[in-house]
C-alpha cells in the first residue's frame, strides 16, 4: 500500500490502518511527516505480516520506533529510511537492536 507524501497522515490514521488490515505486508509511508513511534507502535503491533516498509523522511521516528518494528514484525526484510549512501557503509557495522 502507498500513502506516500500523504502529509495530513497521523499516528491515528496509522493506528486505524493497522486495525483494519492485520494481513498487510508492504506499506510506504515516505514523507508522512506527522507520523511518530506511536504510529510505528501501533503498525508492528497490528501488522505482524509486514515485510516491506518505507519510513523515509519521516523525521519524527526515533530508536524507540525502530525498536518495536524490531520486535513486532519477525517478518520485515526491508526498512527503507532513507540513509544517504555515504552512511550506509556505517550502518552495515550495526548491532542487532
Amino acid at each position: 500500500m502507498g500513502i506516500g507524501y500523504c502529509r495530513n497522515i497521523t499516528d491515528a490514521g496509522i493506528r486505524a490502518l493497522a486495525s483494519g488490515c492485520t494481513q498487510l505486508q508492504s506499506l510506504n509511508i515516505f514523507g508522512c511527516y506527522k507520523i511518530t513511534d506511536e504510529g510505528i507502535r501501533a503498525l508492528a503491533s497490528g501488522c505482524p505480516q509486514l515485510q516491506s516498509l518505507d519510513i523515509s523522511k519521516c523525521r519524527k521516528i526515533t530508536d524507540e520506533g525502530i525498536r518495536a518494528l524490531a520486535t513486532g514484525c519477525p517478518q520485515l526484510q526491508s526498512l527503507d529510511i532513507g540513509v544517504p549512501i555515504d552512511q550506509i557503509i556505517f550502518l552495515n557495522k550495526c548491532m542487532i537492536i
